[in-house]
């Protein structure tokens, strides 16, 4: 933990929208595991309306707050992608 004059809860995730399908796949291949068993299907807004499809978050107060820059899945693990 961290000192700071801040209380509440700090929501972080992904910028970028992504299916829970292809995050997976990419957390799976950066770890080491085979991927070969993990299959996409299709979920209907209408039939699970309460079901969230969207991955995203807003990271700015989080990224602010903790002075930390929170990557992609697809960048390489300690590099910005504009350092690339």
């Amino acid at each position: 933990m961290i000192e700071m004059d801040f209380t509440g809860i700090i929501h972080v995730g992904p910028k970028q929208k992504e299916s829970y399908y292809s995050f997976y796949l990419k957390r799976l291949s950066q770890i080491g595991f085979d991927s070969t068993n993990l299959f996409p299907f299709n979920i209907s807004k209408f039939e699970k309306p309460y079901h969230s499809f969207d991955t995203s978050l807003n990271t700015q107060k989080a990224t602010s707050l903790l002075s930390t820059y929170f990557r992609n899945m697809d960048e390489p693990k300690g590099i910005k992608k504009d350092e690339l």
